[in-house]
């Protein structure tokens, strides 16, 4: 039988006791889910399964934690990813990036939702990097004496939040004009990347609309490269970070080109080699029969 490390997660009381209902998290299994991941990512094996013949090396690996972590917890989750090697966390709000900030997380943090313009000092002085998705909250930024980070998030067909692919030569003007420092400050201490988010990449056996949005990136990602806000020799040696991400699937980020031969959603959707670390339990004091009628 296998033995079980599970992660606690503290509620209201110290004692699971307290509670008739808790979840258990398989930390073995998480650990184990994490290193299939990092294999598939690293790997040098053969041309089908070569991840850095698909996305360049230097590929990185980020847990999204949004919305407590899908129920696995914010905090407890984190700590346990951090401590497995997790490059970065992903989270859904400021307050979020916040509250890991406060529990001791180290590593990147990257707020993929909208921010309000008035928190942009506090994200800057507590190193969280904002996504930015329209005009008016860049504009705030260029007018910050101390921006935080930012990833610039691109529309491609999620219809969430982003600029359009026809706005991206404006975006890049702007950038340009508003932010004048030399690229590899705007590298360094603001501009750090650029992402979409696929809308149906879970749904493998309809690649067609994951295709459509990932060329729509390809095009922002050369517009960046020619622009030379992408970075590289003219940034220092820093590269733009460029990744995807959907709901369905894992969050990867790589500093160099991407690779058009496959998306990497697909590439890392092999489920069968991953296995299932939350277990939901429930207290039944006991099971009771009532006469008919």
């Amino acid at each position: 039988m296998e033995k079980r490390s599970v992660l606690k997660t503290k509620g209201k009381f110290d004692s699971r006791g307290s509670f008739r209902t808790w979840v258990e998290i398989n930390q073995n299994a998480v650990k184990k889910n994490i290193a299939v991941f990092r294999k598939l990512i690293e790997a040098k094996g053969t041309p089908r399964t070569n991840s850095r013949k698909r996305f360049g090396a230097g590929v990185k690996l980020w847990s999204v934690v949004k919305s407590n972590a899908y129920g696995h917890g914010l905090v407890q989750f984190s700590k346990l990813a951090e401590k497995l090697g997790t490059d970065g966390f992903c989270v859904d709000s400021f307050i979020e990036g916040v509250r890991l900030r406060k529990e001791g997380i180290k590593k990147p943090i990257l707020v993929l939702g909208p921010t309000l313009a008035e928190l942009a000092k506090d994200a800057a002085s507590k190193d969280i990097t904002l996504s930015i998705s329209n005009f008016e909250i860049l504009k705030h930024l260029s007018q910050t004496k101390t921006p935080p980070k930012f990833h610039i998030k691109i529309d491609t067909g999620m219809s969430r939040q982003g600029f359009f692919l026809e706005d991206v030569p404006k975006l890049i003007k702007f950038l340009n004009s508003k932010f004048p420092e030399h690229r590899t400050s705007i590298i360094d201490r603001r501009l750090s990347g650029i992402y979409t988010h696929f809308a149906s990449a879970k749904d493998l056996n309809y690649p067609t609309y994951t295709d459509r949005q990932f060329a729509k990136f390809e095009q922002a990602v050369k517009l960046f490269e020619k622009s030379g806000l992408s970075g590289g020799k003219s940034a220092g040696g820093k590269h733009l970070i460029k990744h995807v991400s959907a709901t369905g699937g894992a969050m990867i980020l790589w500093p160099l080109a991407i690779q058009r031969t496959r998306t990497p959603i697909r590439q890392l959707a092999e489920a069968n080699k991953t296995r299932t670390h939350l277990k939901l339990e429930n207290y039944c004091e006991r099971s009771q029969k009532h006469p008919r009628g």
